[in-house]
């Protein structure tokens, strides 16, 4: 070690330099000098290092690292401990941190849509594997240099069937010196601002529990700022969490709202699963899509129709005696919204037709179409023409 008690060497691993700091360790940048590649080193911090539950819970990381094999999750190479010092040895990831993006304000708006369907995609891998990562937030979130995301830090993931909902947490409280992670020497285990009830309350509350945080997380991600004001003390940041009180979600989209809403329930019971919630922001996310091809078959109907007007006026013409309106005379017609097999006059495909027949027609010189608002009245199903 250095001077400054900086590691040079962790076993095949050269310490470059330090790039991160947290609540249960260090982290640096790292080189495989076997297969040359950069590494992230995480060590436990020295006051941490002789504590039996960091040495577990950061074993425990290791494990359920291994575990995972999805490229939203960033992945483990190695375990190993050296002068009395445990190391992971991470994937190191280039790229800025979901935090940072969100400050800064520059991610277009489907870049974040893409964004939270990435999260809800490795958050649900991480829930079918059996495990909970317990503190998400914008900081345990990398964008990728070259694309995707991947969510870290698993120090306080446990598997699921270990920590089942209602389960207490009876460690004794301790308050911490800033609004950084709380951890199991304290009563909850997350951070102030990205916590749910039921974990403000020292519950453990499994995978729900990382649906609400996920939530909080979509919330600043799609609306700009934390669900919670965190420049607030721990202790109202935990009450507000208990009480629920938080900023609404101010999105115009009422699909996206509902959705976030939903996944902040107070209950965990009322929570959808990640892999649900996955479902519906996809079919959020599709919706657009779909309404462009119903306009495009619209659009292909009415062609097709005016097509076939087009064809039966030449036929007629052909076939049948001269037109009854004689020079310099103008008509006058209507037309009604086209019915569906159901009977139905008022779905977006029949005014739709309706309507793009009534301009073509519009444009002939001796033709004047009755406008909608004067036809809608006659739209009743079995209305005589005679009488239009």
């Amino acid at each position: 070690m250095d001077e400054n008690g900086v590691p040079r060497q962790v076993g095949r691993y050269r310490v470059l330099r330090q790039i991160g700091s947290g609540g249960m360790g260090t982290v640096y940048l790292g080189l495989d000098e076997l297969l040359e590649r950069r590494v992230a080193i995480k060590a436990l911090h020295p006051h941490r290092a002789m504590d039996e539950a960091a040495r577990r819970r950061f074993l425990h990381e290791a494990r359920s690292l291994s575990c995972l094999a999805h490229p939203g999750i960033c992945t483990i190479h190695d375990i190993l401990e050296q002068e009395g010092t445990q190391y992971l040895i991470l994937e190191y990831i280039e790229g800025t941190s979901l935090r940072a993006a969100i400050q800064d304000g520059s991610l277009p708006w489907e870049q974040r849509l893409e964004i939270a369907e990435e999260l809800l995609e490795a958050v649900a891998a991480a829930h079918a594997a059996g495990l909970v990562h317990r503190d998400l937030k914008p900081a345990n979130v990398m964008l990728r240099a070259g694309g995707g995301i991947a969510v870290l830090d698993f120090g306080l993931a446990r598997v699921a069937e270990a920590s089942a909902p209602g389960v207490p947490m009876t460690s004794p409280a301790v308050e911490p010196a800033e609004n950084g992670p709380l951890t199991e020497d304290a009563v909850v285990v997350g951070t102030p601002g990205y916590i749910p009830p039921e974990q403000a309350d020292g519950i453990s509350s499994g995978p729900p529990g990382d649906v609400y945080t996920l939530g909080l997380v979509l919330q600043e991600l799609l609306t700009g700022e934390p669900a919670f004001d965190t420049s607030r003390p721990w202790y109202e940041l935990l009450a507000a969490a208990k009480a629920g009180e938080r900023r609404p979600v101010n999105l115009r989209q009422p699909a996206l709202r509902h959705l976030i809403e939903r996944m902040t329930a107070m209950a965990p019971e009322d929570r959808p699963t990640a892999e649900e919630a996955l479902t519906r922001l996809r079919q959020i996310r599709s919706a657009p899509e779909r309404r462009r091809r119903r306009r495009y078959l619209v659009a292909a109907v009415a062609a097709a129709a005016i097509l076939s007007l087009a064809a039966g006026i030449g036929i007629r013409r052909w076939l049948l005696p001269p037109p009854l309106l004689t020079p310099g005379e103008h008509a006058r017609i209507a037309v009604l919204p086209f019915a569906e097999p159901s009977g139905d006059t008022k779905s977006e495909l029949g005014t739709g037709v309706a309507a793009m027949l009534s301009q073509t027609l519009a444009s002939h010189p001796r033709l004047d179409v009755v406008p909608e608002s004067e036809v809608v009245r006659f739209t009743t199903p079995g209305t005589d023409p005679a009488e239009v």
